[in-house]
């Protein structure tokens, strides 16, 4: 017969057994799950076509069942079915481009909607990126009016929708516009 004492020894030796196995089993376990999870997003990078955001899906090309898709070819566009907020992207030359500012007014006409009779859209710029790759600067246009034009025509987004931006970067008047060159060749000349 034990006395108390050594039971309570024999306890805590069967106690700090007990925990010790328990532990090597969570440790076990939290590396099958994360073992698991891992697989599962290595599974999905390479079977899995998915989009950031919620639209109709439209294919780019003909596909049938069971056709396999090489890494990088275009399956599917999703045409977003929430209209958000639109961004339009624009090749900036190096040249010229210090006079660019971020909130300056940019008029920006669409290839599909001729200017002279739908007007133009007028964004600002919001972001110009730090560096130029191969001489140019990205910058990013916001439209807060949307794709609703100067003559309050709403144009229609599409995907590939092409346009010319002129970026304002200095509000002048007509007379000062025909000056400057005058003043130019001038100081030039003497």
């Amino acid at each position: 017969m034990l006395n108390v004492s050594e039971q309570v020894l024999f306890l805590c030796i069967n106690f700090t057994k007990l925990f010790l196995y328990i532990t090597i089993i969570l440790t076990i376990l939290y590396y099958n799950v994360t073992n698991l999870g891992n697989t599962i997003k290595n599974w999905e990078f390479n079977y899995v076509l998915k989009s950031p955001t919620n639209g109709k899906v439209v294919f780019t090309s003909m596909w049938s069942d069971n056709q396999n898709v090489s890494a990088g070819n275009t399956v599917f566009t999703i045409i977003p079915k929430k209209e958000s907020q639109i961004i339009r992207k624009l090749i900036l030359p190096v040249s010229g481009a210090g006079k660019v500012k971020l909130n300056q007014t940019v008029n920006i006409k669409l290839h599909n909607y001729p200017y002279k009779e739908f007007g133009m859209v007028t964004g600002k710029v919001y972001n110009i990126s730090d560096v130029p790759i191969d001489s140019v600067y990205f910058v990013d246009i916001s439209l807060p009016k949307g794709l609703v034009t100067s003559y309050n025509k709403k144009s229609q987004f599409s995907q590939d929708m092409t346009e010319q931006a002129e970026i304002i970067t200095e509000n002048i008047n007509l007379l000062a516009r025909l000056i400057h060159p005058i003043k130019s060749i001038i100081k030039n000349k003497f």
